[in-house]
Formats: C-alpha cells, structure tokens, sequence
C-alpha cells in the first residue's frame, strides 16, 4: 500500500498540464486517474447540501495554481467566500474571478 501511495503522490508532481491533483490522492484513483481531474474537459461536482463540493473544487483549483496554471472561478450563485478558498489552498491574488447571474449553461455560450 505504501509504494501505491509514493507512486501516486511522484505523480501529482509532474509538470503535465493534462491533470489536476484533487489533493487527495485516494480521490485521484477513485476518479480513475492517479493524478486527478483531467484538464480541458468539463468535470461536475454534484452531491447534496454541504457535502464538500466547493471545497473539492478548491483543493483542485489549488493545486493547479500550484503547477502555474491560470483559474478562473465562475461564480453563478455569488456566494463565493474569499477566505474559505485562501483556507483550501487558493492565492486569490491570483484568480480570475467572474460573477455572473444568469444560468451556468449561459456562461459557456
């Protein structure tokens, strides 16, 4: 088990930008990846009430600014809390941020 975990965690180092750790590495493998959410296609986070979704987006957004990606954080709802994403990880100094009220479909037309 230990040598399943160092090869997933000599993974998440990589300078690929094909994948984004969740942070998590045993969520990585439940995703079907060692190294996490796949770049360039669209991942949905869906779950009840306060199950941790925004905070797993987070992680994630984290730790692709750690490889040197540039965020963007679609905001539909306006809730986004600054200081929760600065607890998960993220440099808000660096994100891009968009509010936008109308209907998530709508953003991406």
């Amino acid at each position: 088990m230990t040598d399943d975990y160092e090869k997933i965690i000599s993974a998440d180092k990589d300078d690929d930008y094909d994948s984004v750790s969740t942070g998590l590495p045993n969520l990585n493998r439940a995703i079907g990846s060692v190294r996490g959410f796949p770049v360039g296609r669209v991942t949905l986070l869906t779950g009840r009430y306060s199950t941790g979704k925004t905070s797993l987006a987070l992680f994630a957004l984290a730790q692709a600014q750690k490889k040197g990606m540039d965020c963007l954080w679609v905001d539909t709802e306006m809730a986004f809390d600054k200081q929760h994403a600065q607890m998960c990880g993220v440099d808000t100094s660096k994100l891009k941020l968009m509010r936008q009220t109308r209907d998530a479909e709508k953003v991406f037309d």
